[in-house]
This record gives structure tokens, C-alpha cells and sequence, in this order.
């Protein structure tokens, strides 16, 4: 499902379905998360996959299987998303190559079928956010998240690409104490700069780390002028890293 029209429509009927905001902000920020990436007939694992509107998103732009993983966890809002994705999968009969797993990345196994792509959409942190917290100043913390990037690269092919996208540790707003006009609710210490994590998961068996940093997408066509990680550090420093499995 990757031709330009049937794609433009899928992004209406997520946003019709709430998926996201809208149609129009949700191409933009899928053309920004995967500039680096060609998802034409790959299969797919969507960390943290909430809802499963990059699940379905990854579809649309033609990976021929996506496995949306969402735990239902107590108290997580993991069920309530997991009833939207199966509500808005069953109303869309070409979105059935995705699928939902509720099991927790420490113990999936996808020995006999690795997949081509591995998305963490703001997901990183979550892997473990005690240790992620005091990831700079605690070497078990670190040893933690190469095991964990390593069970990630154990589930790719080998030349498989990782993509993760988060918010960064550092912002003007948060290092004055202050909240962030454009981003609310980030608790910035819950966080890590994105070379943090390419060096972290060079240990784990991936290579070529490629950033970048996402402009506001309200300043229209001037946005461009803070696309950068000194625009993102007084805005809402958020990056996409992506990085690929070695061969």
C-alpha cells in the first residue's frame, strides 16, 4: 500500500479515527521520521506501540508485516490502546498485515522470522526509565541498555535499521527550571541526548548513526530555521536517531 493516493487516504482515516491530529501534520511527521528509511515490503516491530498509528503508518508506506507491541500493563493504559487498535484494524480491512503483541521486549522471540526494521517511538526511555534516568552516572544502569539494544539487534537481520525517536535530555527551558512552552509535560531528566544512545547501542551490534532533529512544524515554512539541534535545544529537542544492525 505504498502509492502515493492510497497512502494520502490512509492518513485521513487516522485522523477521522483520532489516530492523530491531523491528516495533514500526521504526513509531515511520517515523511520526518523515516526520510532515512525505505519500508517497501519489510517487516517490522513497533516498540511501545501505543495505539498503533505508526504501526499502521508503516503499512501505508508498504512494509508487507508490522507487529504493533503494546503491553497491558495495570495502570499503563495498555488495554485502552490495544482496544483502539483492534477497533480501527477491524474498520480497515488493508491494514490486516499489522498485528498486535502484548508481550514485553525482554522476552519476545522472533528467532524464526527477524525483521528488517525495529521502530522505538518515545519508547527508549520506557525500556527500563530507573535505569535510563541515572544512565550517565551508573555503569549498570548502562550495562543494562546494551542488553537491551543487543535483544533488539537479536530480533533484525542482519542490516536491519533501528529507528528511535525521542525527546532529548537537554533543553534551555528545563536547564532553567522552567516548563517549555512548546512541550508541557517532558521530565527532560527521564531523558538522553541521542548520541548517548548511538554509542550505547554501537556496543549492542548496530553502526552508522545518523540524527536529526525536528523543526516545529507551526512556524510553517520557516521552520526549517530551528531543524537543527541548536533550534531543538530552545524548542522541544526532539530527534530521530537511526542507526543499522551490522552484517
Amino acid at each position: 500500500m505504498d502509492n502515493n493516493g492510497t497512502t494520502t487516504d490512509f492518513y485521513k482515516r487516522a485522523a477521522d479515527a483520532r489516530l492523530y491530529v491531523s491528516a495533514v501534520e500526521l504526513e509531515k511527521y511520517i515523511r520526518f521520521v523515516f526520510q532515512d528509511v525505505n519500508l517497501t515490503n519489510k517487516t517490522v516491530l513497533d516498540i511501545g506501540g501505543g495505539s498503533g498509528v505508526y504501526s499502521f503508518s508503516m503499512a501505508a508506506l508498504g512494509a508487507s508485516k508490522v507487529v504493533c507491541m503494546e503491553p497491558e500493563a495495570d495502570g499503563s493504559g495498555g488495554q485502552e490502546k490495544n482496544k483502539i487498535f483492534t477497533e480501527f484494524r477491524d474498520a480497515n480491512p488493508d491494514m490486516r498485515s499489522v498485528e498486535l503483541s502484548t508481550d514485553l521486549i525482554q522476552t519476545y522471540d522472533a528467532s524464526a522470522d527477524p525483521f528488517d526494521t525495529v521502530l522505538m517511538h518515545n519508547s527508549v526511555n520506557h525500556l527500563d526509565e530507573e535505569a535510563c534516568t541515572v544512565l550517565l552516572d551508573n555503569a549498570d544502569a548502562r550495562k543494562t541498555y546494551v542488553e537491551l539494544f543487543a535483544k533488539t539487534a537479536g530480533l533484525m537481520k542482519p542490516g536491519g535499521t533501528i529507528v528511535v525517536a525521542d525527546a532529548a535530555r537537554k533543553n534551555f527551558w528545563g536547564s532553567i527550571g522552567v516548563s517549555s512552552p512548546f512541550c508541557h509535560s517532558i521530565e527532560w531528566h527521564k531523558h538522553q541526548q541521542p548520541k548517548t544512545w548511538a554509542k550505547l547501542m554501537e556496543q549492542a551490534g548496530f553502526e552508522n548513526p545518523r540524527i536529526h532533529w525536528r523543526s516545529l512544524s507551526k512556524l510553517g515554512g520557516a521552520g526549517f530555521l530551528v531543524g537543527n539541534a541548536l533550534g531543538a535545544f530552545f524548542t522541544h529537542s526532539y530527534f530521530v536517531l537511526t542507526m543499522d544492525k551490522k552484517k
